[in-house]
């Protein structure tokens, strides 16, 4: 066994002795870990923790044959000596285990922590103008007869699973364009806006294909269907059937992808 620090953090190297070769692909499997879909329901698998930290998860695992190998019926090498799995432990940004982050401070919602989920936050604002509007001069109550600007906070919220057995592409397109109508990420109803998802395909660690999913919200200070009045106060836009401009959707399947 091994162990150090360096640039990405702390790590441990070790070897398990196991005496079955047959037994090395289910090994690897699970001291990598998996993700893989039953029913309508993604599980996740995950790695091996290190028994003397447990923060440290198997990242790697080869497995080295011993002794001579033979060929078994079908012609496959076939190791009597049995076989080692060396891993290396290190800590994952997506946060498959509760102990990476134990108070949830790296979490957009610390009550309602999403794991196996790398996390990032942009915060921009936008600049709106108010041609005609409303506004006075301070100093003598007249028209100030210029245009204004207004500018409101916004955070852009962009998740991304790895290891997704499938593609969400029923749950994206069904949500894609909505804004929230219950909480999520700690933002009040009708300030976040799914604005869409992008997947890259990749390998699970039993060699089967799966995804990378990264999808991409907006939050803002005020509700994204309240739009400016020339007296600089915000309000709500409808349609003759009293549709707003965007629908709501609830957003939390968007989580449990």
């Amino acid at each position: 066994m091994y162990k150090g620090i360096d640039d990405r953090g702390p790590y441990y190297r070790v070897s398990y002795y196991f005496t079955n070769w047959n037994d090395s692909d289910n090994v690897a499997n699970q001291l990598r870990g998996y993700t893989q879909r039953v029913g309508g329901t993604t599980v996740r698998q995950p790695p091996h923790q290190h028994p003397l930290s447990p923060n440290l998860i198997c990242m790697s695992c080869d497995i080295e044959g011993c002794g001579t190998p033979v060929l078994n019926s079908q012609g496959y090498p076939y190791y009597l000596g049995g076989f080692k799995a060396n891993c290396e432990y290190r800590t994952a940004t997506w946060g498959p285990l509760p102990l990476n982050d134990p108070e949830n401070v790296n979490q957009l919602d610390p009550s309602n922590p999403v794991l196996w989920c790398s996390q990032e936050i942009d915060f921009e604002d936008e600049v709106y103008i108010l041609e005609k509007n409303q506004y006075i001069w301070e100093s003598d109550s007249s028209p100030s007869k210029i245009p204004v600007k207004v500018t409101v906070g916004v955070t852009s919220m962009i998740l991304t699973f790895p290891q997704l057995p499938y593609l969400p592409i029923a749950t994206v397109r069904s949500l894609r364009n909505k804004v929230n109508s219950v909480a999520v990420l700690g933002v009040g109803i009708g300030k976040l806006w799914f604005k869409g998802a992008r997947t890259v395909r990749e390998l699970n660690t039993d060699g089967e294909l799966c995804n990378k999913a990264t999808l991409v919200f907006k939050e803002r200070d005020v509700e994204w269907n309240k739009y400016l009045r020339p007296d600089g106060t915000w309000d709500y836009l409808k349609n003759g059937s009293s549709a707003r401009v965007l629908a709501a959707g609830d957003l939390t399947p968007l989580l449990q992808i």
